[in-house]
């Protein structure tokens, strides 16, 4: 994936990146994904990198805090400095 790709995609795109847990292929998405974050860091993009289950139980919580609404914006807004991990 080049850089140019990155520096003119990042903050613009999600990227999700799906597959088994368990195997081989876990220790391949999460170095793909940590490359991607870091080639976007690199062009002075910003990158949150959590897993899957870290946010939905974060998610569940900002629920039962009636915070939701919040949660979600703050995961869809750009500036992610403020994310609590």
């Amino acid at each position: 994936m080049p850089i140019r790709w990155i520096a003119n995609n990042a903050g613009k795109k999600n990227i999700q990146i799906i597959g088994a847990t368990g195997d081989k292929l876990t220790d391949r998405k999460t170095f793909l994904a940590k490359c991607i974050g870091v080639a976007a860091g690199n062009a002075n993009k910003k990158v949150l990198f959590i897993s899957d289950m870290d946010m939905i139980n974060q998610l569940i919580a900002a629920d039962v805090d009636h915070n939701l609404v919040k949660k979600l914006y703050i995961y869809t807004s750009i500036d992610h400095d403020h994310i609590k991990r």
